[in-house]
């Protein structure tokens, strides 16, 4: 159910984006060029459903440790929810700064801007209603409710990358 979910909720931020992003167009003739809608699609689905996924992963990892439905809401909009956030601060700032650029087809970059600020406010409204609404039922057909497994090679090599950083920034190099 999460990616037809996440899907969905995405989509809803594109079409309130786009219908945004038309007004504007329309009434005060903001920059538009004919690879508006397909950066607009590509950056809001792009990030939207990993931000999504991120934030259902995590709330899955919250209702395995025996939390209700509304404390793993808060509990992963404490945790998860700082990181999305300063993400779409981050491609906001940067497509934002786009409205300096003499040429239109940067300018244009405003559109997703819009949308990230769009995409922000639906990761805040759509995605929780969802998480309470569906709870476990968001996880179908999986029957298992843990979250994920920490990996023995993978915090292994991280104990070695932090003793050694010079080390492992060499050989990373070399390879």
């Amino acid at each position: 159910i999460i990616p037809i979910v996440s899907l969905l909720a995405v989509g809803i931020s594109y079409l309130v984006s786009m219908g945004i992003a038309a007004q504007l167009i329309d009434k005060f003739n903001f920059p538009v060029t004919s690879v508006t809608q397909m950066l607009l699609i590509l950056i809001l689905f792009g990030i939207g459903t990993d931000y999504n996924i991120l934030l259902f992963n995590r709330f899955k990892e919250e209702l395995s440790h025996g939390l209700s439905t509304d404390e793993a809401i808060i509990v992963t909009y404490r945790t998860a929810g700082k990181t999305i956030f300063y993400s779409i601060l981050t491609v906001f700032i940067a497509f934002a700064a786009l409205t300096f650029s003499d040429f239109g087809i940067y300018q244009s970059g405003n559109v997703v801007a819009i949308g990230t600020a769009i995409l922000l406010l639906q990761i805040v409204t759509v995605t929780p209603f969802f998480m309470k609404m569906l709870g476990n039922k968001l996880f179908w057909p999986s029957k298992g409710n843990t979250g994920h497994k920490e990996s023995k090679f993978w915090a292994g090599l991280t104990k070695i990358a932090v003793k050694r950083p010079v080390v492992t920034t060499v050989l990373i190099l070399i390879i």
